[in-house]
């Protein structure tokens, strides 16, 4: 009796011990449906840089006289770059083997900004004024973006995929006009810091490292409305103003690393 029990122990050890061979060499396909949450980083930049100025006095040798006659630019590069990072969250659907689809929103502290200035000397080409300097400043400090995805998987860890949406951001431009020697004012400026609505459009590709964890690399281009500021100069009984806008167009390459629940 002992000796057939270990005889019948010994094939039930000879069966099971193949199945289990077979099953630890079938991995487990990945599934990217589900939630997700993640960190990223990386680089933001702006595309166009040109600030456009054009002035306006109610008499003469104002703002508008010198932009006339070239004592600043009509127009100046104010080339910005700087770091983000932040936090991701999204949801993908998963249809066949090969296609996902989902909804993704990011959240991103942004450094990145930038200053140029011009000084013109006393009686410039020949017109009686005093010397004075005129600045720009630019910065980037918030975006938040909200985008649908639509991806293929060529293998089953690698997704490759497109997005695009809406994203709202919060930045800053200012102009300034600094003449020491005028009798009033010698300083005044202008600042404007507004949330703006905008769009995105991008690509990516992320890798699922475990069935838990994914890494990502992504590459956005962010578009919002123009930023306008302007300063206001009183000189004697007249008065100077000078309008400056420039456009928010802004390449963003990003890293991230997801958790999948």
């Amino acid at each position: 009796m002992r000796k057939l029990a270990l005889i019948a122990a010994s094939l039930l050890l000879a069966v099971r011990v193949p199945a289990m061979a077979g099953d630890v060499s079938q991995p487990l396909t990945p599934s990217w449906a589900g939630f997700y949450v993640g960190v990223n980083g990386g680089w933001y930049q702006n595309i166009n840089r040109s600030v456009s100025n054009t002035g306006t006095d109610t008499g003469p040798l104002g703002l508008g006289t010198f932009l006339a006659v070239g004592a600043f630019p009509a127009k100046t590069g104010l080339g910005y770059s700087g770091g983000l990072g932040g936090v991701t969250g999204g949801y993908n659907w998963q249809f066949a083997p090969m296609w996902l689809v989902g909804i993704e929103a990011d959240i991103d502290g942004i450094s990145a900004g930038t200053s140029t200035s011009f000084s013109t000397p006393g009686n410039f080409r020949g017109i009686g004024n005093a010397p004075f300097a005129l600045g720009f400043s630019r910065s980037s400090n918030f975006s938040a973006t909200l985008r649908p995805r639509i991806g293929v998987l060529p293998v089953p860890q690698l997704l490759l995929y497109a997005t695009g949406g809406l994203a709202v951001g919060e930045d800053g431009f200012t102009a300034s006009f600094t003449c020491p020697v005028c009798a009033t004012p010698t300083f005044t400026s202008r600042t404007v810091s507004a949330w703006a609505p905008g769009l995105i459009a991008g690509a990516g590709a992320e890798w699922q490292i475990t069935p838990s964890w994914s890494v990502k690399a992504e590459y956005q281009r962010l578009f919002y409305p123009n930023l306008v500021t302007g300063i206001n100069y009183l000189y004697g009984t007249n008065i100077s103003t000078l309008r400056s806008s420039i456009p928010i167009e802004d390449n963003v390459v990003k890293v991230g690393i997801n958790y999948h629940f």
